[in-house]
């Protein structure tokens, strides 16, 4: 294994820095009132701690799917109950699985941006109707 694949392995695999915390925090208090019904992350101990405040706030458990499986966290969506949903995820895979859900294509995520937050807005029937989507930015903690 190259250097590179180490350094991105243990920055994959590494928990939250203090500046992460603190976003994670900034997360939860921003949606506290958003009626989050149902929390997805990836296995990763990243996503899942990022989600942690909210889970906590709101009493919920989250679904943690395994990174290499993006498209069980499309078909978990599309068929799931919950009205708002909130999904914790990682940069590379992220756009592919707004685009499968009728997001527009966005510009790739940088690994060192953390703070970016997509909202899709559906109709009821959320297999045919076309999502609206905004794109904001949560918390101003330095990285």
């Amino acid at each position: 294994m190259g250097t590179f694949a180490r350094v991105a392995l243990l920055c994959l695999f590494a928990p939250l820095s203090d500046a992460g915390h603190r976003r994670a925090e900034c997360l939860a208090n921003t949606l506290a009132d958003a009626h989050i019904q149902q929390i997805y992350t990836s296995d990763l101990q990243r996503t899942q701690q990022t989600a942690a405040p909210l889970t906590e706030k709101l009493n919920l458990k989250p679904v943690a799917i395994p990174l290499s499986k993006p498209d069980k966290l499309i078909e978990a969506i599309r068929s799931g109950k919950a009205a708002n949903v909130l999904v914790v995820w990682h940069d590379a895979t992220l756009p592919k699985i707004l685009r499968a859900l009728g997001a527009p294509e966005i510009p790739p995520i940088a690994h060192t941006e953390y703070d970016r937050f997509f909202i899709l807005t559906f109709d009821s029937d959320k297999k045919n109707s076309k999502p609206g989507f905004t794109v904001l930015r949560y918390c101003d903690c330095a990285k």
